[in-house]
Formats: structure tokens, C-alpha cells, sequence
């Protein structure tokens, strides 16, 4: 419909770049969407997933289980072959195309689904980001850019499951001698705490 076009459309006119080829990119992202949604479940929710983390170099581990590996599978083969995601065949880690990103984004705000979807992006981080031990240090720089997208991001009313990937978070940026970012998420978790009570 042209309101949801127009609406996913919004943030390209931002970027001079896209500005010609707002309404043709999102209305191809639209069908294509509904497509998945209505072929591959697990597909839609990985895409809803992925908008509300960094869309660089996503590990294909930190995608919510699927019923079986195969559906898992299926469902990264569903998106590639869309061409909304590209794989990287070195370390198994996905790409998501900016204009996707953008149009999903929009897409769950409009359905006013993005705090649900942010929400489960910060539990599934607080499930599978390591502690600071320094021989998860290879896991928790995979893992750093989305729990840095995710934290930066206001929507999220979970706020347990917020607390604690801040402080997971600040414990590894500090392990990294990253001293004033882990300082930030250490406040940021004290100040969720003090919302929570």
C-alpha cells in the first residue's frame, strides 16, 4: 500500500545517494517480504532479527534457534536468495543490504513491532555473550557492534535483560582497555537498575 511505501521510503531521502530510488526499493522490499512471510516463517523473523542489530557481520550463532537446523538453514537460504542478506564464506557471518535494514526497521515500527523485536534481540545477546574471561575474547568481539547497536537503541522495556548485557559488555570493553566506552555501560547498567526498582 502507498502509505507503507512512503513510510519505508522515509530515511532513504536522507541519504542523497538512494534519493531517486526510494520508492522502487521499498515497494520490491514490500512484495518480497510478504513473500517470505508467507513462505518461510522463521525467514521474516530472522529479517525482523537482524534490523535491530548492526547489519555488518552478523554470526549466524547469535540467530534465534529455529525448530531444526535444516529450517535454519532454509531460512538464510530464503533471504539470500532475495538478496536481502550476502553471506561471507570465510567466518559464516552474514551481511544485511543497508536499504533492508532501513526498510525492515521502518516496516516493524509501522507495525509497532520493534520493541518486541529489540527486545528479543537484547535477551538472545544476554544469552550468548560470554563473560570476560580472555579466552572469549574472540566471541565477544563478534558479538561487541550488536550489543553496541542494541544498547544504543531507547525502545527496549526489558530492562533486566538490559542491565545485564550492559554490564557483560562493560566488563569485556574494559578486558579490551576500551576504559571510557565499558564506563558508559557500566553507568547505563546502574541507571537501568535504578529504573527497574
Amino acid at each position: 500500500s502507498e502509505d507503507v511505501i512512503d513510510l519505508l521510503s522515509e530515511e532513504f531521502e536522507d541519504d542523497g545517494r538512494y534519493h531517486n530510488i526510494k520508492n522502487p526499493v521499498a515497494t520490491t522490499w514490500l512484495i518480497s517480504f510478504e513473500q517470505i512471510q508467507q513462505r518461510d516463517r522463521l525467514a521474516a523473523d530472522y529479517l525482523s532479527f537482524m534490523a535491530c542489530i548492526d547489519s555488518k557481520a552478523i554470526p549466524q550463532s547469535l540467530l534465534p534457534a529455529g525448530l531444526s537446523t535444516k529450517k535454519e538453514i532454509d531460512a538464510i537460504g530464503t533471504l539470500d536468495a532475495y538478496s536481502f542478506i550476502t553471506k561471507r564464506s570465510a567466518d559464516q557471518a552474514l551481511d544485511i543490504h543497508r536499504l533492508v535494514h532501513l526498510a525492515t526497521r521502518n516496516w516493524l515500527r509501522k507495525q509497532e513491532l520493534i520493541t518486541q523485536w529489540t527486545e528479543k534481540a537484547i535477551t538472545r545477546l544476554e544469552e550468548v555473550f560470554p563473560d570476560d574471561n580472555h579466552q572469549n575474547r574472540s566471541v565477544w568481539r563478534i558479538y561487541l557492534p550488536h550489543a553496541q547497536s542494541v544498547l544504543k537503541s531507547d525502545i527496549c522495556e526489558d530492562l533486566e535483560s538490559r542491565g545485564k548485557l550492559a554490564w557483560r559488555f562493560g566488563t569485556c570493553l574494559l578486558q579490551d582497555g576500551r576504559y571510557n566506552e565499558a564506563e558508559k555501560q557500566f553507568v547505563e547498567a546502574y541507571e537501568t537498575e535504578d529504573r527497574k526498582s
